[in-house]
């Protein structure tokens, strides 16, 4: 059996982030602050490498990379982390923050941000 990657990547830039590059797998990735230089991420983890102390270091939001049943790809699915308390905000038309029981799908090119540090849902090249 072979497993599928997702094709995608979440793009980190701000003014106390390190701009970088973290790939989504399927299933539910966890967002969260790298807590040291040491700290390296499970799973579907991603910690951003930031100095940006508004994001948690425990779990900011999730993304949740998930099959299509039409055999299309993939569709991503943010959500605020259950128990976090500063907000997730999503860039569309205008800011919107996620509150506990959203979900938003998520299109490449889709940006959010969390604390000063804003990501960007970009396919891998």
């Amino acid at each position: 059996m072979t497993t599928v990657l997702s094709p995608i990547s979440l793009a980190a830039e701000g003014p106390d982030t390190r701009s970088a590059l973290y790939p989504l797998q399927p299933g539910l990735n966890k967002i969260g602050r790298r807590a040291d230089a040491e700290q390296k991420p499970l799973l579907n983890e991603v910690l951003i490498d930031t100095n940006d102390v508004l994001i948690h270091r425990q779990y900011h939001c999730q993304i949740e990379v998930r099959h299509r049943t039409d055999g299309g790809g993939f569709d991503y699915v943010l959500s605020a982390y259950p128990g976090a308390t500063n907000p997730t905000v999503l860039i569309a038309d205008a800011a919107m923050p996620l509150h506990a029981l959203d979900q938003v799908y998520l299109q490449p090119g889709a940006a959010f941000t969390l604390g000063s540090t804003t990501l960007r849902l970009q396919f891998d090249a």
